[in-house]
């Protein structure tokens, strides 16, 4: 199947690709914002995929951009790639937007409330304790059960709860009127790249729990057009410490592979920020170092390119079975197949081959299109849009009702979904995990404060008396 009207790639082409995409995000935006029950998880998947993909598209629009850097043009990386591969996700992100909105048709909202007891431990306190469990899961579980099957991955779930974490802060603030605690709890997130960048060498994971704070603040605050600059604004800021951490990135991981001192890692971090460089579009450099790493549309594309002219066969689901049995943890069955990293299935239907040991995520759009071509694209999308808005009414409900723990559980497994650059077993694997995460913190923390009986209503958080032990419905 080919699309005849979008078949020649062209920057004037690939312009009016880029308009289609943008109307299609305005929508989404839209419906979003305006849904009563709504936390804003699909907005945040929408802005990580156009990070991979929207981005290095509109780069390539540019008349005077051509990447002519030596890298690149061995690596095949061409606006012919680049076209097709964003054509492919623009069909995606229209199915994925098809299901965002036909979800709540189909799936009835919750209006049996669970009865809790709305004690300091589940409200005003509970910020405090996810972050506190994010923080032990980083510093004192993750180095020991990284080393077992299956456990590695929860203490990565135990670190995303930070995220739930700081951003009930924020909106416990935002509910309180407390403007200067919703900026403290917001400046807070820069710590969480950090982190990662000292004790990990890896910017990605940080950068991308602090945008999604971000964004579901941003979903909530009023007014929406200074939610629109501030996202415009992160975007901007994103992508220029992303150019400087490009230049820094191979001092401060040699830093953390050879095991210095905490002062030298911190040392090799700062030198980020010493002469920080804001992205420049007339800039070729800038937009190269863009292009290399974020261009999403390039691998996509060479698969496309590869399946058309018959040099290898659509996989017709091999991938997605894996990503099925992926939920299953390795240390139930020791013998399971290998469900992600590496770049071997990237290279498999790219054709284009990787240093070893790197870790080449193919995304949704490559990967639903290598297994049943436009078909594949369309139901993947469809059906993961249903999944994250069914996540965003659960926990949006949740918050509604004042059961803030309740509505992290929820918010903990959509974490785990929102990878748009990582392939379908990696993201099935993480959502099992992160799940199963919050199941356990329920039962050893949380579960003490839920009950079958009657509960009487009561008023908003902010009406509640310090100390009070009410319960809510």
């Amino acid at each position: 199947m080919s699309f005849e009207f979008f078949s020649q790639p062209s920057k004037e082409n690939l312009l009016w690709l880029f308009g289609i995409f943008s109307c299609l995000a305005v929508v989404l935006l839209i419906a979003q914002w305006r849904s009563k029950q709504a936390l804003g998880l699909p907005l945040v998947y929408a802005f990580t995929l156009s990070v991979i993909h929207a981005v290095t598209a509109y780069i390539h629009t540019m008349p005077k951009y051509t990447p002519k850097h030596a890298m690149l043009v061995q690596s095949g990386l061409t606006l012919e790639t680049t076209y097709f591969g964003f054509r492919m996700m623009v069909f995606g992100f229209a199915a994925y937007l098809l299901g965002v909105l036909i979800c709540p048709l189909f799936i009835r909202k919750e209006t049996v409330q669970r009865p809790f007891v709305a004690c300091r431990e589940m409200t005003t306190m509970l910020p405090g304790t996810l972050v506190i469990v994010a923080f032990l899961s980083f510093f004192v579980f993750a180095p020991v059960f990284r080393l077992l099957p299956s456990l590695g991955t929860l203490t990565t779930a135990g670190c995303s709860c930070s995220v739930a974490g700081v951003y009930l802060y924020c909106w416990q603030a935002y509910q309180q009127h407390n403007l200067p605690k919703m900026a403290v709890g917001l400046i807070s997130t820069g710590v969480i790249p950090l982190i990662t960048m000292i004790f990990m060498g890896f910017a990605g994971y940080g950068a991308s729990a602090a945008a999604v704070i971000w964004l579901l603040v941003l979903s909530f605050y009023r007014p929406r057009w200074l939610s629109l600059t501030v996202l415009a604004l992160i975007l901007y800021v994103g992508l220029s410490f992303f150019l400087n951490w490009m230049i820094e990135r191979d001092y401060i991981r040699d830093a953390v592979r050879d095991q210095y001192g905490l002062g030298s890692r911190v040392d090799r971090v700062a030198r980020i920020f010493e002469d920080f460089q804001l992205l420049d579009f007339s800039r070729q450099d800038h937009l190269e170092v863009l292009d290399s790493r974020l261009n999403q549309n390039d691998l996509a594309g060479k698969a496309w390119r590869q399946l058309d002219t018959g040099r290898v066969h659509f996989a017709n689901g091999e991938t997605l079975l894996i990503a099925a049995i992926a939920w299953v943890p390795r240390i139930l069955w020791p013998g399971k197949p290998v469900t992600g990293g590496g770049g071997d299935m990237v290279t498999r239907f790219t054709g284009q081959r990787f240093s070893e040991g790197t870790s080449v995520g193919a995304g949704q759009v490559m990967e639903f299109y290598v297994n049943f071509g436009w078909t594949g694209l369309f139901v993947g999308f469809l059906l993961f849009g249903i999944a994250l808005r069914w996540l965003d009414m659960r926990a949006a409900a949740r918050l509604a009702q004042g059961d803030q723990w309740g509505c992290a559980r929820w918010l903990l497994p959509a974490i785990g979904l929102i990878q748009p650059g990582g392939q379908m077993s990696e993201v099935i694997g993480s959502t099992a995990a992160f799940a199963v995460f919050g199941t356990i913190v329920h039962h050893l923390l949380f579960k003490k404060f839920y009950d079958v009986g009657l509960a009487q209503p009561v008023g908003r958080m902010n009406r509640r008396s310090s100390g009070s032990r009410r319960r809510y419905t």
